[in-house]
Formats: C-alpha cells, structure tokens, sequence
C-alpha cells in the first residue's frame, strides 16, 4: 500500500508519556496529510513513514495489514505495533542501541507508534558514500574498524537471545565518533527472544547483514566481521566456527543469487517483448533482430533455415549467423530433440533454449562474463514439443581457446602476457562459490578477444544450479579443464597456477583439490584416449 492507497483514518486513542504533545499530528498523519514540519519518509509497502526535524527529530510509523491473515496473527501475538512497542524494551533492558519510544495509538483502520530518531545511517548508505572504492590506506584501515565493531554489536544482540527479524544493512544505523562508532538497531517489530537462539537463525541475521555488493564488502570484509561475531561468542570451537563460515558463505551465495534473478526478471520484462504465434511462444529484446522478423508470416523453423550463415549442424544442433544492416550480428542455435525419449523429457523440463536464455542472465548478474543473449523461441505446446531457438550476440572478433593454441607459435608467452589461466580460475571459482555449474568446461567453449585478452564461457547448455557447495559437478568442471591443460603438453606450471588460484577462490586447500578431481581426470583421459585410437 501506498500513501495514494492509503484510506482517511481517524484517531480513536493515543497512549504514552508524550501522547498530548503529538496528538494533533498524529491526527492529521492518520488522514494522510502532512501536519507542519513533517515529510514523507521512502518504505516498504506494509508501513508508512513520516519524518520531523524539529525540535528534536522523530518518526511517525503506520502498520498496514500485509496480508488477510494478520488479524489471526495479532489475536495470537499482538499487533505489529504491539510488537514492535515489546521487541523496542527487550532491546533496551539488553543495553543497546534502538529507538525510544514517544507515544503510540489506533485509528479505526491502522495502528502508529512515533519514536524518536537515532543518531547515524543504515549501514549500506554509510558503506556506499564514505567507503566505496577506491580507498586510502586510512579508509581501509577505518573501514576495518567499522566492520569489526559490526561484527561485535550483532554478536551481542545475540548473546541476548535476540534475532532480529530482518537485520538487512540498512536496519542498522552506524554513526562515527571520536571513539569508533556506534550501532543501532530499528525495524525491530519482528524480532525474536529466545533462551539460546538456534544457529540457523544466527546464520540467517548475518547473511541478511551482507547482502551489500562485492565492492563495497568483499570477502576480506566478511571474514573480518564473521571473526569479529565469533571471537566475542565463546561457545563454538574452533572446528565449528569454521564449519560455520563455510556454510555461512554457501548459502550467502545461494541467497545472494536468487536475489539477482528475481531483480533481473523485474528489470528484464521492460526491455523485452513476449513472441507468440500459433504453433510457437517465446521472449526478445526490444530493437534486435529478432523483434523484427515477421514471425507471424511463417514459423520459426522455416525462417531459421531461409537465413543465416551455417556455423554448425548435426542431428541435434544447428548453429548459424545471423546479420542485417543497423542490427548486432546475432549467434542462433536450433535445437531438435534426439529421440522419442527427448520428447517425453520434455514434458517435464525446460527447454534447452530458455535453460540458456534465464542461465546466461544469471551469470551475466553475477558477473561472469557469457555471451549477452537476445531471444529464444519454443514451439509446440504443452503435449508437443518439438523444437527450439536461443539466440545471442555472436562474438565475431574472439576465437575458442583450443584454436588459438593450435594456431599460435608461443602459446605460453601468449598466456603469460594476459594472464588468462589466472582469470579463468578466478571466473570458474566464483561460477562455482554462487552454486552454478558449467558441465563442460573444454577450451572449445572458452571464447577469447586475442587483441583484448578478454574471455567469454559458451556451452551452456548444462550449466545448472547445484544446492552442495562441494558438488561431484564442480570437480569435474575442473578436471575437464585440466585435461586440457595436460593434453596441450605445455608446462605443469600452469596446471598448478590453475589449481591454486581456483583452491584460493574457493577457499579449500590445492592438496583437496587435487583429491577430488583425480579420479574425474583419470576417467576423461581413459575416455580421450579410446576416442583417440584408430580402427584396425
């Protein structure tokens, strides 16, 4: 709900030690109009937010209902400015920051609580404006600071059996002093007191803490926090705490890219244009090629094969190039599906073509660099499938890695001057640290930019989504690396710089990584091998 949703109330009660001196105001807030001296405040759409500066800052705070089940919910726990009025004591009887408590009260419709205003910002907008990069040695080492004291205010919260309900950056204000700085907890209406709080929710609070981007919170950042919060609880060993980061950073990643995905959607479908037709459906960018064929005029199989330059084609797979003048040239992929089996498959499962289409925008978020794609197409329906379309931007000035080492007459030096064994590791460590597999990592699906050193990950048609973080698929993503690496025959220098660099990425060790993939190298190599020998 919205200020221009939201109903004229009337004030039925007020309570509180101040009730008298914001009365009037309060009156006119429930209607919806600004008394003199108050402003608007931005907020979720389940409350609305009114500010004032003077004589002393405070905010007015209305709950609306978020959904038809809250009236149960208060009869059970009270109202959300009940609540909040309860969850806003526990934390002053625990001695921290939060704040106080003017006067509350209903109108006919919602209730209000006005409080009065903590000194600093959320912490986010205060990381964004003093702490973005780049830094001086002075602001890392003040950064440091912030980031440690952080770590010790969430940890004390807890320490007082107390989860807050929704510790996101913002929910906890940060002001400077000359002494380091101080921390202050609001949005306190769904907070939790428990004896001892479970882990898992200890978990959930910091992981809400840092969803901040990586450049305003980097990895360093985060260990330093999380060894901040654990050197003042004392009750996990040194086993367990490291259990807990592990896992910590799991699932970090796992939210932090279903949160990606479900922004990309919102931000995607302004851009793009649904594709529907009799036999066929599916999604474009506005202004690509794609948009402008007349695919109402005939099917898509049919235009698929009338234009175009021939790239690729077996039975499954055909690829071509797609170019008009005043439009990108476009790379396009036709997909049939292999047998009888395929076709039952895919009453169950998505598409290959919008797999690629939603995978390569996920990456892309996270910012794996993959081919920027443009459309798919699927035709049939529900009971029959038949084929599909994926078109992206081609990338008509890179090469696939293999070529240019069959091609080049110093390979090594090559590498060395773009360092691109190191960038490659880091890009395939970070896939994996955000729970996304490639499914063949061949230097054939590695395109690179020779003038420019850049590369781009193709092949993503099994490209998924693992829940473990030490999947058998990531293994194997490094091992089909390796291989290559190994049959290239260049030095084994660059098989352990590889190895390093991704163990470092991932944070495990090089020697358990070496364990892993092992039997993953032995069985491609056993295979290569048998492909490789000749008919008698």
């Amino acid at each position: 709900m919205s200020l221009k949703e939201k109903k004229p109330d009337s004030l039925i009660s007020i309570s509180g030690k101040n009730a008298e001196i914001y009365k009037k105001d309060a009156s006119q807030l429930l209607q919806g109009c600004l008394p003199a001296g108050w402003k608007w405040i931005p907020c979720s759409t389940s409350t609305l937010v009114a500010a004032k500066e003077a004589p002393s800052p405070v905010y007015y705070k209305e709950f609306f209902p978020r959904n038809r089940y809250e009236g149960i919910k208060a009869f059970f726990r009270g109202s959300r400015c009940q609540r909040a009025r309860k969850q806003t004591e526990n934390l002053a009887a625990a001695g921290l920051s939060t704040p106080k408590t003017l006067c509350w009260g209903k109108g006919r419709l919602n209730e209000f609580i006005i409080s009065t205003a903590e000194e600093g910002q959320g912490c986010y907008t205060f990381l964004l404006k003093k702490y973005s990069p780049p830094l001086t040695p002075e602001k890392i080492l003040e950064k440091r600071h912030l980031l440690q004291q952080a770590g010790k205010a969430i940890s004390l919260l807890h320490q007082n059996g107390l989860i807050h309900g929704d510790l996101r950056p913002n929910n906890l204000l940060v002001a400077k002093t000359g002494e380091g700085f101080n921390f202050s907890f609001i949005d306190n209406e769904r907070n939790k007191h428990f004896k001892r709080p479970p882990l898992s929710l200890i978990r959930k609070n910091l992981i809400q803490f840092s969803i901040i981007p990586d450049h305003l919170l980097t990895k360093s950042d985060l260990l330093r926090l999380l060894q901040a919060y654990l050197s003042a609880d004392r009750n996990l060993s040194k086993q367990k705490q490291r259990e807990f980061i592990k896992d910590f950073f799991r699932r970090r990643h796992h939210r932090l890219t279903f949160i990606l995905s479900r922004r990309d959607r919102h931000q995607r479908a302004e851009n793009t244009k649904k594709i529907k037709g009799k036999h066929f459906s599916g999604e474009c960018y506005h202004g690509s090629i794609i948009s402008q064929i007349p695919l109402t005029a005939t099917s898509p199989d049919a235009w698929f094969s009338d234009n175009g330059t021939l790239i690729k084609q077996d039975k499954i797979i055909t690829a071509k190039i797609f170019s008009k003048a005043g439009y990108p040239s476009l790379f396009g992929k036709h997909f049939l599906p292999q047998n009888n089996l395929q076709y039952i498959k895919l009453l169950f499962q998505e598409e290959r073509a919008r797999h690629l289409w939603r995978i390569s925008h996920i990456l892309l978020n996270l910012g794996i660099p993959v081919p920027e794609p443009v459309g798919y197409i699927s035709t049939g329906g529900f009971f029959l499938k038949r084929s599909n379309f994926f078109f992206c931007v081609a990338l008509s000035e890179s090469t696939d890695l293999m070529t240019i080492f069959r091609n080049s007459n110093n390979f090594t030096s090559w590498l060395t001057a773009n360092q691109l064994i190191e960038s490659l590791a880091r890009s395939l460590g970070k896939m994996h640290n955000f729970g996304l597999s490639h499914g063949d990592t061949k230097w054939g699906n590695i395109m690179v930019n020779e003038a420019e050193g850049t590369f781009c990950w193709i092949g993503l048609d099994s490209a998924h989504k693992q829940k473990k973080q030490e999947n058998r698929w990531f293994f194997k993503d490094v091992a089909r690396f390796a291989v290559d690496i190994m049959e290239s025959e260049i030095s084994h220098e660059w098989l352990d710089l590889f190895l390093k660099t991704y163990a470092q990425t991932r944070c495990i060790s090089s020697s358990y990584l070496e364990k892993k993939i092992r039997p993953f190298v032995r069985k491609m190599n056993k295979c290569h091998q048998k492909h490789l020998k000749l008919p008698q």
